[in-house]
This record gives structure tokens, C-alpha cells and sequence, in this order.
């Protein structure tokens, strides 16, 4: 949320640089800084990166309610986040991921436990950057107000989050312009483009056991055990080679990649994904939204 200034006789010409008053009102204006490209970035990257954060911005707002809900939440698909114009902050990253790649962005998306938060970094000019498409899709005021329309699409401000470093994001702090940060300790990568890959295996796998009666004759001991320690019932026959091909794909993934899930045949998956404790759950079998 932001915190909205009353100008009272602040004109554009003394609000501090790098800054400019939005109007809300008659009597409220929101300062905000001014998006510039960083020397070291190439103007066709940058207009490039722009033009993926203000679509996004523009067709997804963030699921407030979602977000209150304690219904189970999985990670959802870029088009599922376009068709249903509502995201939380995994499901924003998870989109600008896909499509900055598809734009030979280098790209990647980083989670914080301390934050609660998930986001993106782009490598431009030799440089990690921080980009911050949720926050840059702000609605809402401090006092719960919603952001004029007018406002949310400024360029400037859905753009706040942009290609932004540590000391930049300090120094913002420190002028007002921003009340978050990404500056924490325990920032790592997660690939959710991978994480949906993993998430279809895992539903292939347990479509494909879902299907077995305890009793059936068809079923023989697997070699491969669960998490806790059992022996697994597995089909004989196409459908057994099948769980077996497509349960090795998935392992394949977890040991090339930082999923946001882990699964072992005879377990529910585990999700890593935000919770109200501020937390990243890893050890729960169906996470809350954030």
C-alpha cells in the first residue's frame, strides 16, 4: 500500500529530482520517482523490459482476496493469471518470468521467507536488477483507498519497481518515494517456469495411481520408496513404466532447478509458496494465499 502526501503549495518545480506529483485529488498528490534507463542498459532492452512490465500491469490486479482466503492456492499458469486478470506476487513473477524470456530477456524469479515475497531479476549491461511487477501494480493507498486509474497507469509509477539496486531502492527510502524495499539477507532462486513443468508431472503421476485400489492384483512393490519410508504400489504393465518415466522427468527437474515444490511417490507434493506467518511454507501439504 501507499502513503498518499497532501501537496498543500508544492508545485512540480520543488518536488525533490528525480520525482513528480501525481494527483489524486483536489487536495492529495502521490510523489513518485521518475523511471529512467541506467546509463549501462541499451535503450532497446529497456523499452523491451518496459513494455513487458506495463502489459502486465495493465491486464493483472492483485487478488486482494485471494490473498485473505485460507482456501488451498497453487501456483497458477500465465494464461491462467491473463484469463483471470488476478494474481498474487508468485503468480505476477511467474508471468513476467515467461514472457520476459520469450523477449530473450534474461530473467529469472528470487523469493524472500523474511519478505513473505516473490519477484524478479533481469541481468541487463552485465547487472542484476531488480524488477518488481506486484508492487508495481499497486491499487491501493495506506488509508485502504483505491489509486485513481489515471494514476496506476502513469508511467512513472507502474515503473517504480524497475530495474532497481540495493542503494537505489535506499536512497528512494530515504527521500519517501517508496516505503518497500527488497534490501533482505535472505534473498534465492526459485524457477516457477520449471515449478509447472513439475506440477504437471506431479498430477500425471497421481492421476495415474489415483486409478489403483489397495486390493487390486495388478499392482506390485516398486522399487522406489516414499518419504517415509514405505514401499510404493505401482500398476504393472505401460502404466507402471509410464509413473516410473515420468516420476524420473520430475527428479531430473528438482536436481537441475530451484522448484517451489518437492515430491516423493507416496506423499503429497509440498509447496513452497507465501502464508500469512510471513513465512514460505515448505512443509505443508496445501498452502494459504498471500
Amino acid at each position: 500500500m501507499l502513503q498518499a502526501t497532501r501537496p498543500s503549495s508544492f508545485t512540480q518545480e520543488t518536488v525533490r529530482p528525480k520525482t513528480k506529483l501525481l494527483h489524486l485529488d483536489g487536495f492529495r498528490a502521490l510523489a513518485v520517482p521518475v523511471a529512467d534507463r541506467p546509463s549501462r542498459v541499451r535503450q532497446s532492452d529497456w523499452e523491451t523490459l518496459c513494455r513487458v512490465n506495463d502489459a502486465i500491469v495493465k491486464r493483472v490486479r492483485y487478488d486482494h482476496d485471494g490473498a485473505r482466503s485460507t482456501s488451498p492456492r497453487t501456483l497458477q499458469t500465465p494464461q491462467e493469471t491473463l484469463a483471470r486478470g488476478l494474481g498474487i506476487c508468485m503468480d505476477y513473477a511467474t508471468l513476467f518470468e515467461v514472457s520476459a524470456r520469450r523477449v530473450n530477456l534474461k530473467a529469472k524469479s528470487v523469493i524472500s521467507d523474511s519478505m513473505n515475497h516473490a519477484w524478479n531479476m533481469v541481468c541487463l549491461g552485465g547487472e542484476w536488477w531488480n524488477v518488481d511487477v506486484t508492487w508495481n501494480a499497486s491499487d491501493v493507498l495506506a488509508g485502504g483507498a483505491l489509486i485513481p486509474e489515471s494514476v496506476r497507469t502513469d508511467p512513472d509509477f507502474r515503473r517504480r519497481y524497475l530495474l532497481t539496486t540495493p542503494d537505489l531502492e535506499s536512497e528512494l527510502l530515504a527521500l519517501g518515494l517508496i516505503r518497500q524495499t527488497h534490501m533482505v539477507d535472505d534473498v534465492r532462486d526459485i524457477d516457477f517456469t520449471r515449478t509447472l513443468r513439475a506440477l504437471a508431472l506431479i498430477t500425471r503421476i497421481e492421476a495415474l495411481l489415483g486409478d489403483e485400489s489397495p486390493h487390486d492384483p495388478r499392482t506390485q512393490r516398486a522399487c522406489m520408496t516414499s518419504s517415509a519410508g514405505y514401499a510404493v504400489k505401482m500398476p504393472l504393465g505401460h502404466r507402471g513404466e509410464q509413473i516410473t518415466r515420468l516420476y524420473k522427468e520430475y527428479l531430473r527437474l528438482e536436481e537441475s532447478y530451484p522448484l517451489a515444490v518437492t515430491f516423493r511417490l507416496g506423499s503429497r507434493p509440498t509447496r513452497r509458496t507465501p502464508d500469512k506467518s510471513s513465512k514460505w511454507r515448505r512443509n505443508v501439504t496445501e498452502p494459504r494465499r498471500t
